[in-house]
């Protein structure tokens, strides 16, 4: 009989635990997500494999075209009109600040519904560094592009056109810069010519263009001799063949026919005001010939060239000379010069160098009486296929530069916004068990951009007859209902009365001096008071005000018990507002010490914010304007319209149905067009209303039938047990609608809502129809300019991926809200 031995009488037994290994390198990682989605199975394999080569032969294409033969300039310079459009200079850094505001406002909502790890942070602030490296490497590493001049008093013709080299060509420089001007070596043969890759003025295009032509009659010819010697033409395709051979014949060499770069040039710079020469040389092409070669005391032989540092940022002038009766031309390659953009302004040219932005408003420099030519990009285009480092130094780099201006400061910005949010939430007592740590701050998201879209839209329309001071004014009440709101002053606490006296002195500083208010018109108005008396009665009115709307800020700011009673609440009253009385006269007196009577009256009168012509909005910013106020507006003119379709009245049920299904029943650029053509004729007072309002109606209108559908059938999802269940607990038919129906229908249509507003973003390309210069618009107006003449692909591309991005972004942020759960529906049945 086999016996079993207790376990408790075996003794412990002590085993080495193997040692911990590392998983398999195809068990976590990239390579582990390659396996899983990419190359699960046969079938995912051999699809994965199919749509690589796709992708490689579409974008290796493109991408070959995008660097070495498209041309960028229209967005590098033309990137201020496809942001802001035709908003004035002067007032653009209004546009800057309501970016910033809303960057902050996106930190700040970003924390408290979206936490992002740390490493995520990492990443995009690595991203940013990196991109921010590439601009001086750019131009450390590659070297600038060469530029070609012809000199010579030979006209050259191509074709049908004849140009004649300019003796002289004005250029602009800064200090320091090196001038380096030698013969350029593509000209010993057209085979050489032909390879050029850099800007050319219009004769040396007229040389690279005939050697193309020689080549390609040269290619002419031996493919119709192929022809002619196959068996394969027909006797009337043999004959027009070889009429067409007989009437080819290859022309001369260029390099023969112009003798090029055979004689010595003479070249100088000269300076733009005087016309005194700078620096001349004299480049003889013996030398040049031989190159390489080593002089009698074994050095090598330098290229000929005229080197010269600029000594001041200023125009000047390069002059080349061959001898008076020499019949050749010489191509000179010239380092230092960039082609030069220039824009006509109200009063004056502005001249803008292509290179680094370096800009001249002075007159061109003249010769007899006459302005001479200069280096503009409309007769120095780029010729030949870009190289990898002229594309990063010509468009890469400017274009990163351009993005960083923005980026980096918009990046700060919302990093602060997410530190407030972490300081709100660390300020607020802990929340309940069912609540999120997070909950105080997403209770302040929405009047956070209720004030942020508001403070944008006064920065982007401007305020009629706003001074400086009284701006300053107000942001001092915001900062001071801010501070009560997030802070708020405990009075039990020594500091606590006079940092609040502090405040209300500094406010009433403030608003005094917005009111023009100085020591003697002071006592003047006391002593008349029959006439200044509002004046005095507006301050003090303006100060009760704000400390009124501080204090409710303070009672229902982070929620402390400890903040005021009753009685400190009237006692700091009390002693605020002696406080204020008290320092009537201070702050006026103090600045009244600084400054004049008139500096004030002048600082009063100034306009900080000039209203903005509507019509001067455009760009990104247009686009941004209408797709924001469309959805504001659409959002609740939808839902009602939803409600009253579902509504048991039915005159209201059948007023909406029509509207939804009429506006739907027709195209958007046709309410577009009714609302900028028909409706000034059917109603002519509304002919003063402005295009960009009249295209915000018509957005709304057209967008708020769509969205209605939308959460029509959201609402329709909800199931009729739980109106049952709500109207039984005694809730009326509106607590119903807000409490328990639309909340649910709302979150179980997001995907639908934010795909309306992506469309909506996209369609608001249609008011370039009607006149309006949004993205759209811009792309058409800069293509028809003369030096951006057949460049619609460039700029159209650029726009698509400015749609694509936005578009992107907003598919991101609703796809995060319903994972986080904020919009997920609770599933019933």
């Amino acid at each position: 009989m086999a016996t079993t031995r207790d376990p408790r009488s075996v003794p412990n037994i002590l085993y080495d635990e193997p040692p911990v290994k590392p998983p398999p390198i195809l068990a976590t990682g990239p390579l582990a997500w390659m396996r899983q989605n990419l190359f699960k199975s046969t079938f995912d394999t051999i699809l994965t494999i199919v749509a690589a080569i796709g992708l490689v032969a579409l974008t290796g294409g493109f991408l070959t075209w995008a660097i070495t033969q498209a041309n960028w300039l229209v967005i590098t310079r033309n990137f201020r009109l496809f942001m802001v459009g035709l908003f004035p200079v002067d007032e653009v850094w209004r546009v800057n600040a309501g970016v910033l505001l809303s960057a902050f406002s996106i930190g700040f909502t970003t924390y408290a519904f979206i936490r992002i790890k740390f490493r995520t942070i990492g990443t995009i602030a690595a991203i940013l560094i990196v991109m921010a490296l590439i601009v001086p490497l750019t131009y450390l590493v590659f070297p600038p592009t060469t530029s070609y001049v012809t000199a010579g008093e030979t006209a050259v013709q191509s074709g049908t056109s004849t140009e004649q080299p300019q003796t002289r060509l004005a250029f602009m420089g800064r200090a320091g810069e090196v001038i380096r001007v030698a013969f350029a070596p593509l000209a010993v043969s057209d085979e050489a010519l032909v390879g050029m890759q850099g800007f050319s003025d219009r004769a040396t295009n007229s040389l690279y263009n005939s050697a193309l032509n020689r080549f390609a009659t040269q290619a002419r010819i031996a493919d119709l001799s192929a022809q002619l010697a196959g068996d394969l033409l027909t006797s009337q395709q043999r004959t027009d063949a070889q009429e067409t051979l007989d009437g080819l014949s290859v022309p001369d060499p260029v390099s023969e026919t112009y003798a090029l770069n055979q004689e010595p040039v003479t070249v100088s710079i000269l300076d733009g005001a005087t016309l005194e020469p700078l620096a001349t040389a004299e480049l003889d092409p013996a030398q040049f010939a031989a190159v390489g070669e080593l002089n009698s005391d074994g050095s090598a032989i330098a290229a000929p060239a005229l080197e010269f540092t600029l000594p001041a940022d200023s125009w000047y002038v390069l002059e080349k000379r061959l001898p008076e009766d020499s019949e050749g031309v010489a191509i000179l390659s010239v380092e230092g010069i960039s082609p030069i953009f220039e824009r006509n302004l109200t009063n004056r040219n502005e001249y803008i160098r292509l290179s680094d932005e370096f800009t001249i408003q002075d007159q061109r420099p003249e010769f007899e009486d006459r302005e001479l030519p200069f280096v503009s990009i409309t007769d120095n285009a780029y010729r030949g296929a870009k190289s990898f480092g002229d594309f990063m130094r010509l468009y890469g780099a400017p274009m990163l530069e351009l993005l960083m201006r923005g980026l980096i400061p918009a990046a700060i910005a919302a990093g602060i916004g997410g530190i407030a949010a972490y300081g709100v939430v660390r300020a607020r007592p802990k929340p309940s068990r069912n609540q999120s740590p997070a909950a105080a701050a997403r209770a302040l998201v929405f009047p956070l951009w209720a004030l942020t879209l508001t403070l944008f839209f006064i920065l982007l329309y401007g305020v009629s007859g706003l001074s400086p001071l009284e701006l300053g004014y107000l942001l001092a009440g915001f900062v001071w209902v801010g501070w009560m709101f997030f802070a708020g002053v405990n009075i039990r606490q020594a500091w606590g009365r006079p940092l609040l006296a502090l405040i209300v002195v500094l406010g009433l500083a403030q608003f005094s001096l917005s009111q023009g208010i100085t020591p003697e018109r002071a006592v003047e108005y006391i002593g008349n008071l029959s006439v200044h008396g509002s004046r005095l009665l507006s301050a003090l009115l303006g100060i009760a005000i704000w400390f009124a709307i501080g204090f409710i800020a303070a009672r229902q700011g982070a929620g402390r018990s400890d903040r005021f009673t009753r009685r400190e609440g009237i006692l700091g009253i009390l002693i605020t507002a002696g406080l204020w009385v008290a320092a009537l006269a201070l702050p006026s007196l103090i600045i009244n010490t600084m400054v004049t009577n008139d500096a004030i009256t002048t600082a009063h009168a100034n306009n900080l914010l000039p209203v903005v012509d509507t019509r001067r909005w455009g760009g990104l910013l247009l686009t941004g304007v209408l797709t924001v106020v469309a959805i504001l507006a659409s959002f609740p003119l939808g839902i009602l319209l939803a409600l009253g379709r579902r509504s048991s009245l039915p005159l209201v049920k059948g007023v909406c149905t029509v509207y939804i299904e009429l506006v739907r029943g027709v195209p958007l650029i046709t309410v577009l067009f009714m609302a900028q053509l028909l409706v000034p004729l059917l109603n002519p007072g509304l002919a003063t209303v402005e295009n960009v309002i009249r295209a915000m109606v018509g957005l709304t209108m057209f967008s708020a039938a769509y969205l209605a559908e939308n959460v029509r059938g959201g609402l329709q999802s909800i199931p009729p047990g739980q109106e049952e269940a709500a109207r039984a607990l005694g809730l009326g038919g509106i607590q119903i609608t807000l409490l328990i129906t639309l909340p649910q229908a709302l979150r179980a249509v997001i995907p639908a809502l934010v795909g309306q507003c992506i469309a909506l973003f996209k369609d608001t390309s249609l008011v370039a129809l009607v006149g309006l210069l949004d993205l759209t618009g811009i792309a058409k107006s800069v293509t028809a300019q003369p030096e951006f003449v057949g460049l619609q692909s460039e700029a159209y591309i650029f726009i698509s991926v400015v749609y694509f991005i936005f578009s992107y972004v907003m598919a991101y942020i609703s796809r995060r809200i319903e994972a986080s759960g904020s919009g997920a529906v609770r599933r019933f049945g």
